[in-house]
C-alpha cells in the first residue's frame, strides 16, 4: 500500500510541474516576408479615325515596383496573459538597431506595452520605405522584450524584462525598383 502512495505522489508532483510549464507565459516571435508588386495600369488613348497611332513606335509599357514588407507576429504559446514592453528588429551582427521605443513610425500595429492574451498574437508590419536605415542584403533579427512576472522579488536588483529573438533570421532584399 504504501509503494502505491508513493508512485501516486510522484505522479501527482510531475503533473503540477507539467502544468506549471503549460500556464507559463512563453512567446515567440516570426518574421514574414512578403513582397508588394505594383504594377501600374497601361492607359492607351486610342484617337477614333487617326491613322497617326499606327505609323509611330508600340506603346512602351510602364515598369512597376516591388517592396518588401515584413509582417512581425509576437505568439504567446502559455496559458497565462503577458505584457509586451518593447520590440525591434536589428541587422545580425547588432550593427543596426529600429526598435519600437526609439522608431514608433517603422511599425504599423497596436501601440506598446501591450497585453498578449493566452494562446494569443500581435501583429505589426512594417514596410519598406520605413527600413532605409537597414542595407540591403541585410540578415535581419526580431526580438521581443517581455515583462516577467513579480513573484518574491529578490533582494538584489535584476532586469524585469526578458528578451526572446527569432529563431530563423530573414534577409532584407529591398525590392527592384
Amino acid at each position: 500500500m504504501s509503494v502505491a502512495a508513493l508512485v501516486l505522489s510522484i505522479i501527482a508532483l510531475v503533473w503540477g510541474f507539467a502544468l506549471t510549464w503549460l500556464k507559463w507565459p512563453r512567446i515567440a516571435v516570426v518574421i514574414r516576408q512578403s513582397a508588394i508588386i505594383n504594377v501600374p495600369t497601361i492607359v492607351s488613348i486610342v484617337s477614333m479615325g487617326s491613322s497617326a497611332q499606327s505609323d509611330g513606335p508600340p506603346p512602351t509599357p510602364a515598369t512597376g515596383t516591388v517592396e518588401d514588407e515584413f509582417t512581425f507576429v509576437v505568439l504567446n504559446q502559455g496559458a497565462e496573459a503577458t505584457t509586451v514592453a518593447n520590440i525591434g528588429i536589428r541587422s545580425e551582427d547588432r550593427s543596426v538597431n529600429l526598435n519600437y521605443e526609439r522608431h514608433r513610425d517603422v511599425f504599423d500595429g497596436p501601440d506598446l506595452p501591450a497585453r498578449v492574451e493566452a494562446h494569443g498574437c500581435l501583429v505589426w508590419t512594417i514596410r519598406d520605405e520605413k527600413l532605409s536605415p537597414i542595407p540591403h542584403g541585410t540578415a535581419i533579427v526580431g526580438y521581443a522584450q517581455r515583462f516577467k512576472p513579480i513573484r518574491k522579488y529578490p533582494k538584489t536588483k535584476r532586469n524585469m524584462l526578458r528578451t526572446t529573438e527569432t529563431v530563423i533570421t530573414t534577409h532584407r532584399n529591398g525590392g527592384v525598383r
